[in-house]
């Protein structure tokens, strides 16, 4: 139904994280061949992981509802 909010997906979520692990992992491989250090990096993984997987539950819970409720208003 129209009405019902939406609920973040967590194999979208798992998706999004592993996608920002392996993007932060491949940026950091592209420093270390360039020979720049690098540091704390499973930290630097894991926060982007959690980024991504918490941006994408955002988008799917708040952003889908306010983009709803934006198309409902124009229509009335």
């Amino acid at each position: 139904p129209v009405n019902q909010p939406h609920e973040a997906k967590l194999s979208h979520e798992l998706l999004a994280g592993a996608a920002s692990f392996a993007a932060m992992k491949a940026y950091q491989d592209h420093e270390k061949k360039q020979g720049k250090t690098t540091s704390h990096e499973t930290a630097k993984e894991l926060l982007a992981a959690a980024g991504g997987a918490l941006l994408t539950r955002v988008v799917e819970t708040k952003g889908l509802d306010a983009i709803d409720n934006y198309k409902a208003k124009k229509e009335h």
